[in-house]
């Protein structure tokens, strides 16, 4: 074979393959439904939570009964909450914008208190108004009472102001709307008797009587971190472990595994400026990113709204008493930038069965007062808020479950801690 035969040879060989791949190229149809099977975005994720709304996520923390100028308190927070989710089914009428009320010329009245702050416009969401979409100020509320009497049939209910001197009223006209109060009221089984705590502000209230509660051992139920990874990022696909599968990232976002696997925390540092939201655009943006991966585990309520950085923050609670942990165990902690999310720490386990425990007597308000005073002395002043609840702790022995053990809770300085008490200091008077 000569040399340009050789040649030829190989031209034509170059030229078959160049239109073969120009054949291929032109005519393949790329099989993406392959690809878009093993995209699970956000909405696809599951934890196995409940789906919620505002209204079954913001509730108060306290209700007092002023009556014949005593206070009254609910022997249990399961007994609150049925009398608050009754409430919120009877229909608000005749809207008013009035001066804020006094209760001094009030014989029966009831003081619910929320957690936080919130515009006066949330309590269609959380209420049954006769006219949801009218128009109210713009002010917020952290406190409403229910006013009534034994000759009325009608229940008066006022929201008042944190911001002006004003409030807003509304009517109940049901019957068995006040019928179902007066059963509370007459009901000596449902109230104890609670005092002021005059030397603190805002407004705290304590049972006169020692508390009994049942401490808690309980199973829980752990949550696959890849779950989270499913929920949060873009395009899992690409979401590498490292660190022993501590931390997960897409190379911009990323998800720390905390606390022996029992929290996550998830950052996206790609929104590092950002615009204050609404309480309202918040809280709705929140509660339904949430709800987008059935991430309410156990039961969560509204614990706090810092509006300057975008943050919720949401209490877990169990057999309707507040949780506390130290460590954020007991946590949703939300925050947002350019309307997504920034940070999100949370825990990633159920509570499941309890195993039961022994009754834990506290001390009584009026002892608990008078042991912080001895311990804080002047600075008494910082303490914000006391709360009856449960300190989450576990063991590392100890895997798959949990101790809820009743104790005294202050927030002091915003931060909230156990009270600390030792049964001598009682008997001796104080410190």
């Amino acid at each position: 074979m000569t040399l340009e035969t050789f040649k030829s040879l190989v031209l034509v060989a170059l030229v078959s393959l160049s239109l073969l791949l120009t054949y291929t190229i032109w005519t393949f149809q790329p099989n993406y439904d392959r690809y878009k099977s093993d995209l699970k975005y956000v909405g696809e994720a599951d934890l196995g939570g409940d789906i919620v709304t505002k209204k079954s996520v913001i509730k108060p923390y306290m209700t007092i009964f002023h009556m014949d100028e005593q206070y009254l308190g609910f022997r249990h927070p399961g007994q609150a909450d049925d009398f608050f989710t009754n409430i919120q089914d009877y229909t608000l009428t005749n809207y008013t914008l009035t001066e804020p009320l006094s209760l001094v010329d009030e014989k029966y009245a009831i003081e619910l208190m929320f957690p936080e702050s919130l515009p006066l416009d949330m309590i269609k969401s959380i209420f049954t108004l006769e006219d949801p979409e009218m128009e109210l100020p713009t002010w917020s509320y952290k406190e409403m009472y229910l006013i009534f009497d034994e000759n009325d049939p009608r229940i008066d209910v006022h929201f008042v102001s944190t911001e002006s001197n004003g409030q807003a009223s509304f009517t109940i006209e049901s019957t068995r709307a006040i019928t179902y109060l007066w059963s509370k009221v007459i009901n000596e089984d449902n109230l104890e008797p609670y005092f002021l705590v005059e030397e603190l502000a805002p407004k705290i209230y304590l049972p006169v009587n020692q508390p009994s509660i049942q401490s808690r051992t309980i199973a829980i139920e752990r949550i696959l971190p890849s779950k989270l990874v499913d929920a949060l990022f873009a395009n899992p696909s690409i979401v590498s472990p490292n660190v022993g599968e501590a931390y997960y990232t897409d190379g911009q976002r990323g998800m720390r595994v905390l606390d022996d696997r029992k929290s996550i925390e998830y950052i996206n540092p790609i929104q590092s400026s950002y615009e204050r939201m609404e309480k309202i655009q918040l809280l709705d943006e929140s509660i339904s990113k949430i709800n987008d991966h059935a991430g309410w585990t156990n039961d969560f309520y509204l614990d706090t709204v810092v509006a300057s950085i975008n943050q919720v923050i949401y209490r877990m609670h169990y057999d309707n008493y507040p949780i506390f942990h130290h460590g954020d165990l007991a946590i949703i902690d939300h925050q947002w930038r350019q309307q997504d999310v920034y940070k999100y720490k949370r825990p990633i386990f159920y509570l499941k069965s309890s195993f039961g425990g022994n009754f834990v007597q506290l001390e009584s308000g009026e002892d608990l007062i008078e042991h912080m005073q001895n311990q804080l002395e002047n600075n008494i002043e910082h303490v914000r808020d006391i709360r009856l609840g449960y300190q989450l702790i576990y063991y590392d022995n100890e895997p798959y479950s949990v101790l809820l053990q009743p104790a005294w809770f202050m927030n002091y300085n915003g931060q909230w801690q156990a009270i600390r008490i030792i049964e001598s200091e009682l008997d001796e008077g104080g410190v």
